[in-house]
C-alpha cells in the first residue's frame, strides 16, 4: 500500500512537470509568434519610410 501511495505521488509530480513543460512550450511558442509579428511590422515600417522619402524627394 505504501508503494502504491508513493507511485501516486511520483505520477503526480510527473504530471506537474509535464504541465510546466507544456506551459513553457506554449509561452515560447507565443514569444516566437510575437517576434515574427514584430519583425513583420518593423519591415513594413521601414518600407513605408523609404516610400515616404522617395515621395518627398
Amino acid at each position: 500500500m505504501t508503494s502504491v501511495f508513493y507511485e501516486d505521488i511520483h505520477l503526480s509530480s510527473d504530471s506537474l512537470k509535464s504541465i510546466q513543460e507544456c506551459e513553457e512550450f506554449s509561452k515560447s511558442k507565443e514569444r516566437l509568434e510575437l517576434d515574427r509579428q514584430r519583425k513583420a511590422i518593423m519591415t513594413r515600417i521601414q518600407k513605408l519610410r523609404k516610400e515616404k522619402e522617395k515621395a518627398s524627394a
